[in-house]
């Protein structure tokens, strides 16, 4: 197969923690993986269909996933009170 081109998408979410006394590694890692990829993804899927059918003529569909197919290692940032996936 001939490769075509290369496609490079990018998608952010932003959450707001009304308490941040109840965050805990443990409680972040599980919103990371659990609700924050799955809320995400549909929007990494659109990005890269809608480009890909604008630049290549045809679509590339990106697969859909199960809850946990795809699991995020986070980085806690307290001192700037930024949290990165």
């Amino acid at each position: 197969m001939i490769a075509l081109g290369e496609v490079d998408v990018s998608v952010a979410g932003e959450y707001t923690l009304l308490d941040p006394s109840v965050l805990t590694q443990r409680s972040l890692q599980l919103f990371a993986n659990e609700v924050a990829v799955m809320t995400v993804f549909p929007y990494l899927r659109e990005a890269v269909a809608s480009i890909t059918a604008r630049v290549f003529q045809q679509p590339l569909h990106l697969p859909m996933i199960a809850r946990g197919q795809i699991v995020v290692d986070v980085a806690d940032r307290r001192a700037d009170r930024s949290i990165w996936f």
